[in-house]
């Protein structure tokens, strides 16, 4: 009698026990989603630089993100990964960006994108980094943004300093006929006429 009642008490704890469990993992769970939906979108971003810039270089990329796809009011991608790392070369060709779109069966997409820190021997600003990503931005998110309809580019400004002075124009040699117009010698006999070299 003693051992059916211990039985079953353990019973009743056990089960108590695997309810709390649900419970707690429940919880959990309705915390995470909550959470997900308060925190703001952010890409995931890797950085190989570095120190004090690189922490730097790495909140610019995901504010810089977020403000722009914010801007243009369309609804960020489901997956971002930016990768800053020290060149870019696709096919033997150094790039300044690089996107990259992975398409899995079940029609989830994923963006890598790809910036350089540097092109050639110059090492690029943190500001030449945020310009390439926002360009790449708006091709993440082009079939969402629609085709433009139109595109306006000016070249940007050369300063005068830089570019070489266009050289005189050369003055032609004068003929006989213009010298002697242009030191006129007045001949009475000929009315203020000019006189003519004869030739022989």
């Amino acid at each position: 009698m003693a051992g059916r009642k211990k039985r079953s008490r353990g019973r009743a704890v056990r089960r108590w026990a695997a309810v709390w469990s649900r419970g707690i993992r429940r919880w959990a769970s309705l915390g995470r989603a909550a959470g997900a939906r308060l925190r703001p979108w952010r890409p995931e971003v890797e950085v190989d630089v570095a120190g004090k810039r690189g922490r730097s270089l790495r909140r610019a990329i995901a504010r810089a993100a977020r403000r722009h796809l914010g801007a243009l009011r369309v609804t960020p991608p489901a997956h971002l990964l930016v990768v800053v790392q020290r060149t870019v070369v696709l096919e033997g060709r150094p790039l300044a960006s690089l996107l990259q779109v992975f398409e899995a069966e079940s029609g989830a997409r994923r963006h890598v994108l790809l910036l350089a820190a540097s092109t050639g021997d110059r090492k690029l600003g943190d500001g030449e980094v945020v310009a390439a990503l926002r360009q790449q931005l708006q091709r993440v998110v082009a079939a969402e943004l629609g085709a433009p309809v139109a595109t306006q580019a000016e070249p940007a400004a050369v300063r005068a300093e830089s570019a070489p002075a266009p050289p005189p124009p050369e003055t032609p040699e004068p003929t006989p006929l213009e010298e002697l117009a242009s030191t006129p010698a007045p001949f009475g006999s000929l009315n203020g006429g000019f006189p003519a070299r004869a030739e022989r």
